[in-house]
């Protein structure tokens, strides 16, 4: 009855298995001691049953018989190429049998291959060639789609040229009109161009309303001058009127070695101002109140009204600091 052969990957895996279980039970196989010298008995020992499987056959160098439980038999693989197979090699003849089999099964699987290969290559080419006519198809297409488009564009062009120089001209022409609007409106107001241009540009480059317009605001911009000036005059006769009285000083002040009749303050100190140059900002006279013959001249700009009128401390009062100063 012929055995059914299990698949080549199937034996390897097996013969690498039974191969790795045999060398792990011969490296744990501990050495025997010498067996003692056995004295003849006349009973004799009863033996143990013999194995199961078959002894291995006798093989050529490189070949190992390995033992199938499902199929009970010996398949046989050569360790050198890890080839296995179920028939029992034999000498040199059959081993060099096996590799001119083996030798013809490699050929014929590469011609396969080979052939398998070329069909590829030739299928790969057509498709090639197809995908080589679409695109050149597509690309004459596209040519064609940007020629037609670069002619629109390019007529688009000239025309969007020609409402430009049109306009261009126009503005040229609106911009000199504009310019000697600009001139005749400052030789009669005797205004700046650009306040000028201003002016016309709100009228709508309508010059006698312009004209108009800048000589309101001239009359307006002197009325309004004069009331500035006039106010001025006013607040700082205040201000140097206000200034005189009881002051305090706001920060040191030394005068320099060639200022005449001055003297210095720190700050802190209250003085009593009684004249002032009119000028804001400029010099004061007066005394210090702590020291009534120390008088001459300080600046204005050191000086600024007393918040509140010092008092009488008791002792053990809290005070809080408010200003902290060198």
């Amino acid at each position: 009855q012929q055995q059914q052969q299990p698949q080549p990957q199937q034996l390897q895996a097996a013969t690498i298995a039974a191969a790795s279980a045999a060398d792990d039970a011969q490296g744990e196989r501990e050495p025997q001691d010498p067996a003692p010298e056995v004295v003849a008995s006349s009973e004799a020992s009863p033996l143990p049953a013999p194995p199961q499987q078959p002894p291995p056959p006798c093989l050529p160098p490189g070949w190992r018989a390995v033992w199938n439980e499902d199929h009970q038999a010996h398949y046989y693989w050569h360790v050198p190429t890890n080839h296995v197979t179920w028939e029992q090699p034999g000498g040199a003849e059959e081993e060099a049998t096996a590799r001119r089999r083996r030798a013809e099964e490699e050929r014929l699987a590469a011609e396969r291959q080979a052939a398998e290969a070329r069909q590829e290559a030739e299928r790969r080419a057509a498709e090639a060639r197809q995908e080589a006519e679409r695109r050149a198809a597509a690309e004459k297409e596209r040519q064609e789609a940007e020629r037609r488009a670069a002619e629109r564009q390019a007529a688009e062009q000239r025309a969007a040229e020609q409402r430009a120089e049109e306009q261009r001209r126009a503005e040229e022409a609106e911009n000199i009109r504009r310019r000697n609007l600009v001139v005749e409106a400052a030789h009669i107001t005797g205004v700046d161009e650009e306040k000028c241009r201003v002016r016309l540009a709100a009228q709508g480059w309508d010059l006698e309303a312009a004209v108009k317009m800048l000589a309101a605001e001239q009359d307006l911009g002197r009325r309004r001058q004069q009331q500035q000036e006039q106010a001025a005059k006013v607040q700082q006769q205040e201000q140097c009127s206000q200034l005189q009285g009881d002051r305090i000083c706001t920060r040191h002040w030394r005068p320099l070695p060639d200022v005449q009749n001055a003297i210095p303050l720190l700050q802190g100190e209250r003085v009593q101002v009684s004249w002032t140059d009119g000028t804001p900002g400029g010099w004061a006279w007066g005394n210090t109140l702590e020291d009534p013959s120390q008088e001459g001249y300080f600046p204005q700009a050191i000086l600024e009204l007393v918040a509140r009128e010092p008092r009488a401390r008791a002792a053990g009062e809290t005070c809080a600091v408010s200003m902290r100063f060198e």
